[in-house]
């Protein structure tokens, strides 16, 4: 797959919309009464007032939890904790490219989604974040396991850089991912078997890494993919059933 396919183009999708209504005004020389104002005292059983609006990507005090095996829309707390934590342990103040990226405590506190479109690798749409591509972007270190927050993702690209370290089983939340390229880095160990919740997946590019073991045989329910990379890695053993079409990826 050609991740540079992706485009940089930001999106925000936003809509209002408002009314205005105007009272009739009496007619001819009739006199107009004075308006009468009263004042009813709430019967003792009246229902109480309705709770505000949540705030901007925060749920509700009675924001129904989900369901066993539902995944729960990241709000924009979540969002911004999986960022800054992959921001600040991929050494992000030595990024290539970090336009718009806060670096102060004070600039985290106040961003907001339309702040977050703007950000350099980060696409947003329909009120989602649904790409967040750094490729070849300078990032070292570790994946952080917050990322598995971002669960509106559709793409995730982290490839041509230095991160180092184990897959977070965390990723295995990102079940609208269809793209996930970590190719070229130095991650290592074996891959977590909740891989295979990734159900979307059409493309899963880990070559050019240094993990090693069994592939997990859970990779068999990725009945999607359409690439798989495994090349130049220290895998052993045989391809999960069902993806025999991909054993050029192994060594023979």
């Amino acid at each position: 797959m050609n991740t540079t396919r992706w485009t940089a183009a930001l999106l925000l999708a936003a809509t209002g919309a408002g009314s205005a209504h105007s009272s009739p005004t009496p007619s001819g020389n009739a006199a107009v009464p004075p308006p009468v104002l009263t004042v009813a005292a709430a019967p003792a059983d009246a229902a109480p007032a309705a709770p505000a609006a949540p705030a901007e990507g925060r749920p509700g005090p009675n924001a129904a939890l989900p369901g066993p095996g539902e995944a729960r829309p990241p709000s924009l707390p979540d969002v911004l904790l999986a960022l800054r934590q992959l921001y600040e342990r991929t050494g992000g103040n030595r990024w290539a490219r970090r336009r718009g990226w806060p670096t102060t405590p004070a600039a985290w506190q106040q961003a907001t989604l339309a702040s977050v479109a703007r950000w350099e690798g980060i696409k947003v749409a329909n009120g989602r974040v649904v790409e967040l591509n750094l490729m070849d972007n300078r990032l070292t270190g570790s994946l952080p396991p917050e990322l598995g927050r971002l669960t509106d993702l559709e793409g995730l690209a982290l490839g041509a850089n230095q991160l180092t370290g184990p897959l977070p089983p965390e990723l295995s939340q990102l079940a609208a991912l269809t793209e996930l390229s970590l190719h070229s880095n130095r991650l290592s160990g074996t891959l977590p078997s909740a891989l295979g919740q990734m159900r979307q997946l059409k493309y899963l590019l880990l070559n050019n890494n240094q993990f090693t073991g069994p592939l997990p045989s859970e990779l068999s329910q990725l009945t999607a993919l359409e690439a798989l990379g495994l090349i130049d890695n220290q895998f052993t053993g045989p391809l999960p059933p069902g993806l025999e079409r991909f054993a050029d990826q192994l060594p023979r």
